[in-house]
């Protein structure tokens, strides 16, 4: 399993819990995951801040890869300023909640063990076990304190003798961590409006976000940063109306992963949008235009030239359904043709032209026109039969040039 998907499943095991837990409602909560062999821990908080008398919750969900495990005890060690919020401990065996006894949970300063009540639990892929307690943030916690967690359990070791293992907080980026704050900050949400697939190198691309901080708090005047991974592309002010837009002018080819960022005040959190995946293009493939046919005798036989206007440097595909093909290279001015080569004669010969640039294929267009001398060929039976179905041919040609869209002739 993946990184990804052992947060995922933290997330998942979080839900299924929260039915017993309410979560804190202002600062938003944190997971972070560890694999030991078979088994991965799952760790949350509920908060990563948090002030003094307000209420903490830890998760911690037990899951397998293979086989099966056991659990005698679980041990969540936390700072010794907190206290542990009697009756909060509970359990949740895959979606199914678990009663807990009194009698099962040992509080004492920072650490509480929560035992099972019949020699153990066993835990597999298809059963994993869920545990949540709660403590208070008492007054001995200080402001600016970072509260890290961790734990320990006892399970089957070799020969079936029970062991015990100790996870520290660095495993799990503090437990996951928390802060003591004086006040908790407002939430915001920022927002990066939709990039284009493709975005050329040295051409401005607008990058436009914004922001929303929660109970009408004023972001107005502050700034978001564009960036790609932790590379900032350019940064701008966030105006009256929540709106912040800069130019961002690629300087290199290759792939990007653009994200905005709101970097907070001392009364508002920070946030980030989703990342938007850009690849940036020595020039972005159009659609040929001003397509033409024209024919030339070679070698007793009249061959069919294609000819248009393309992105300069891109290299242009005509393809004909009997299997004809040229290509060539754009001129600096954008012009081009190719040979197809004999065509047999006919009305509506349809040829389909793309361009690609830096391996990105365009838009397909489509030309067609009548093919003089000879005589029909299965070629026209061929386009004769499309036209008769009413299978259009320009959605013709758009199909071959993708075969992800390709159904049977004549299907429904």
């Amino acid at each position: 399993m993946s990184k990804r998907a052992f947060f995922a499943t933290a997330a998942a095991m979080s839900i299924a819990a929260s039915a017993l837990i309410t979560p804190v409602a202002h600062a938003a909560g944190v997971e972070a995951s560890h694999r030991d062999g078979d088994s991965i821990f799952n760790r949350s908080v509920s908060s990563n801040e948090v002030v003094v008398g307000q209420t903490l919750t830890y998760t911690q969900s037990f899951e397998r890869k293979a086989r099966t495990d056991a659990i005698y005890s679980w041990t969540n060690k936390v700072n010794s300023c907190l206290e542990y919020v009697p009756g909060s401990a509970k359990l949740n065996i895959a979606d199914q909640a678990q009663n807990i006894e009194a009698a099962q949970v040992k509080a004492t300063k920072g650490s509480t063990t929560i035992s099972a009540p019949e020699g153990k639990w066993t835990y597999s892929t298809d059963q994993p076990h869920t545990f949540q307690l709660s403590y208070r943030v008492t007054q001995d916690c200080a402001n600016e304190q970072t509260l890290e967690s961790g734990f320990s359990y006892e399970y089957d070791g070799f020969w079936g003798s029970k062991t015990s293992k100790d996870y520290r907080a660095s495993k799990f980026n503090g437990g996951p961590a928390a802060q003591v704050v004086a006040k908790i900050k407002t939430a915001s949400t920022t927002t990066l409006s939709p990039l284009p697939e493709y975005v050329a190198v040295g051409v401005e691309t607008p990058l436009i976000a914004t922001v929303q901080a929660a109970d009408g708090a004023a972001v107005a005047g502050q700034s978001i940063t564009f960036q790609d991974g932790s590379e900032t592309l350019c940064s701008a002010k966030i105006n009256a109306e929540g709106f912040a837009t800069c130019k961002w002018k690629p300087a290199s080819l290759g792939d990007k992963s653009v994200k905005a960022r709101f970097g907070g005040t001392d009364a508002i959190a920070a946030s980030e949008s989703e990342t938007y995946k850009v690849k940036v293009l020595s020039a972005v493939p159009k659609q040929p235009q001003d397509l033409t046919f024209t024919e030339e005798k070679l070698n007793d036989q009249v061959h069919t030239i294609v000819s248009g206007k393309a992105t300069p440097g891109a290299v242009v595909e005509a393809l004909a359904p009997g299997g004809n093909r040229c290509v060539a290279t754009a001129d600096e001015d954008g012009n081009f043709s190719c040979n197809l080569g004999y065509l047999p004669a006919g009305k509506e010969r349809g040829v389909a032209v793309t361009e690609k640039i830096d391996g990105v294929q365009g838009e397909v267009a489509t030309l067609v026109g009548d093919v003089a001398e000879g005589n029909p060929h299965a070629l026209e039976s061929f386009l004769q039969v499309l036209r008769k179905i009413g299978f259009g041919i320009q959605d013709f040609f758009k199909r071959l040039f993708d075969p992800n869209t390709w159904v049977a002739v004549g299907s429904a």
